[in-house]
């Protein structure tokens, strides 16, 4: 049930009136949040870039569930690739010294192999993520939103007792 209410948002939130940017904007600043982690500055700071930037929130909470569940999958990975760039790289370790006696850089938890391996991926993934989002929902508003919207399956969930019921608690809590 929540998922399918967490679906509909994000399907909402493709047809809704917010652009494209907007939309792919929100989705990888949730990216950023998924990947990196929850408990560090830098997630602190992208929270407050999604509440001062105008993104679309709900696409901020897909894309940051989607990753988190990438993260979590790929957590071993993730952890390789920190422990190479902070440890193995002989050359950058003077200067992440250097960085982390910086009094607020060490609350962005970056010294965490997780974290900065979740901060290499974000980094070389954000700008063809983003530039793909933005297509897709293109896409998905001048090709597949009639043709979805005439599948027997979303029709008969749209008809069904549930779906309403649903559509009446989203109105309540809303």
């Amino acid at each position: 049930m929540i998922g399918l209410k967490f679906l509909g948002k994000i399907i909402k939130a493709i047809k809704s009136a917010s652009s494209p940017t907007q939309i792919a904007g929100g989705f990888i600043l949730g990216m950023l949040i998924g990947l990196i982690s929850l408990k560090s500055l830098i997630s602190a700071v992208v929270l407050i870039l999604i509440i001062i930037l105008n993104v679309n929130v709900a696409m901020a909470a897909a894309g940051y569930a989607i990753f988190r569940l990438i993260a979590w999958l790929v957590d071993p990975w993730l952890h390789s690739l920190g422990y190479l760039i902070l440890v193995d790289l002989e050359s950058l370790r003077e200067a992440w010294t250097y960085i982390y006696a910086v009094p607020v850089v060490s609350f962005t938890r970056f010294n965490n192999t997780i974290v900065m391996g979740g901060l290499a991926v974000s980094a070389v993934i954000i700008v063809p993520l983003y530039i793909l989002m933005k297509k897709f929902v293109l896409l998905y508003r001048e090709r597949w939103a009639d043709k979805i919207q005439r599948w027997k399956i979303v029709q008969v969930v749209k008809g069904s007792k549930i779906f309403e019921w649903v559509g009446r608690i989203t109105r309540i809590g809303a």
